[in-house]
């Protein structure tokens, strides 16, 4: 009879290499890209799609762990709302990362970034491909790495209800973190958007349209 993983130990076993990942990525990205365009595009690919594939596949073959449990119920809780929802959100959202950025980023004196994603996005036929696929993964997996899967291991520790801001306050910096190679004005608008997205899916506990939010906003943001 297979025994199955302790939910933490499978949390973390997903979400810390990823996240590790995205701390060192803004060392190499730019030279990776500039060594080799189309080996650049194929480390993204694995570490944003294949290998978080894996990991959500592992907790629910390992750890009995499904989407449903970190916010994502197919078929979504309110399939009919989740488009307006997503658009509503999405214009906190917006609102939430541009104004810190742009106003921290005009006061610094407009810095360029070590690395940005907008500096490999391609013009003509690709860009739109490109865009899509930025947007789709960071909305997915940026979700359920830095919200959906720490909010339910931080209740399955410490129960709804305990130091909930603390978790908010801890899950919004380690997603700043991880866009310092942004500058300073990256970090602080990843920041106040990571706070504002954790703080309403605290509230509805449904993270579609968090998921929907997010994916518009980075379809302004690469464009």
């Amino acid at each position: 009879m297979q025994r199955s993983l302790s939910l933490p130990i499978s949390i973390v076993g997903v979400t810390l290499p990823y996240v590790a990942f995205a701390e060192l990525n803004g060392y190499f990205n730019g030279l990776l890209y500039e060594l080799n365009p189309g080996l650049f595009w194929a480390v993204d690919a694995f570490f944003n799609v294949v290998f978080p594939a894996l990991g959500f596949w592992f907790l629910v073959r390992f750890a009995g762990v499904r989407p449903a449990r970190y916010g994502l119920a197919f078929p979504p809780p309110l399939p009919k709302e989740l488009f307006g929802a997503s658009i509503f959100f999405a214009t906190i959202l917006f609102a939430a990362y541009f104004i810190p950025a742009r106003v921290v980023w005009a006061w610094s004196g407009y810095p360029s970034p070590y690395f940005s994603y907008g500096q490999v996005v391609p013009s003509g036929f690709a860009r739109g491909p490109i865009v899509l696929y930025l947007a789709l993964t960071a909305g997915i997996i940026e979700s359920v790495i830095y919200i959906g899967l720490p909010w339910l291991l931080w209740r399955h520790l410490f129960g709804p209800n305990t130091r909930s801001s603390l978790f908010v306050w801890s899950s919004s910096a380690v997603f700043a973190s991880v866009h310092w190679e942004q500058g300073a004005h990256g970090v602080i608008g990843a920041f106040v958007f990571g706070y504002v997205a954790c703080r309403l899916y605290q509230r509805i506990a449904d993270l579609w349209p968090i998921v929907g939010a997010h994916i518009a906003v980075d379809l302004v943001a690469f464009w």
